[in-house]
């Protein structure tokens, strides 16, 4: 029942045109971290308690901070509004299994509150109720590829290495002959021998050793 008013209070038109944040659109690759609040009560036996949440297709990942517990579990994610979302989860454990619910809101794109209810689980009571807030963490990006550029005089080559490491003039866009990116020669001194008065030519002086 009070699930029920907390929903219809936050999707009545007046909450919604207050909400300038929206949910993500899905939680596939993305990761939270949820902090209960931190006054004890008999309905909030984790009170004060940091998890991170990794999300997959339908599987998710929570990693009790601080501590070695890991738990595994599926979920599936409703967006009601822009500003409000549900996540139904459920677990295995061996003293029995555990379903619950977040109700999410935004405050801003990344952060928000939740509440949280237990509708079966193995820690008493079965039934109870809390809330906390969360944050969303950044997405991972996607690496920039790098861009070579190797000018010679009256020449240039545009090149880009991709994943598969390969040097610039291995690339295919590369219309010159690989003998123009290797570094200029130094002249070598021309020697000039002296023959004058001797008879013989440059090449027939004997060697000093």
């Amino acid at each position: 029942m009070r699930r029920h008013i907390l929903l219809a209070a936050l999707l009545s038109p007046g909450m919604a045109g207050a909400a300038d944040c929206a949910l993500p659109a899905t939680l596939d690759q993305r990761r939270f971290i949820n902090l209960s609040d931190p006054l004890y009560a008999a309905d909030n036996p984790n009170a004060g308690r940091m998890v991170h949440v990794s999300f997959g297709h339908t599987a998710y990942t929570l990693d009790v901070l601080g501590t070695d517990v890991r738990i595994g579990g599926n979920y599936r994610y409703r967006r009601l509004a822009p500003h409000v979302a549900e996540i139904q989860m459920s677990e295995a454990h061996s003293a029995g299994p555990a379903r619950y619910s977040l109700l999410l809101t935004c405050l801003t794109d990344s952060q928000g509150r939740f509440i949280y209810t237990q509708h079966d689980g193995p820690i008493a009571p079965r039934q109870r109720q809390n809330s906390g807030r969360w944050t969303l963490q950044p997405q991972a990006r996607k690496p920039t590829p790098v861009k070579w550029r190797v000018t010679r005089p009256g020449n240039s080559i545009h090149a880009w290495r991709g994943s598969t490491g390969r040097q610039p003039w291995q690339g295919s866009n590369v219309s010159t002959k690989v003998d123009t990116l290797r570094p200029p020669q130094p002249e070598q001194p021309a020697v000039a021998v002296a023959a004058a008065g001797a008879g013989r030519s440059p090449a027939s002086t004997p060697s000093p050793h």
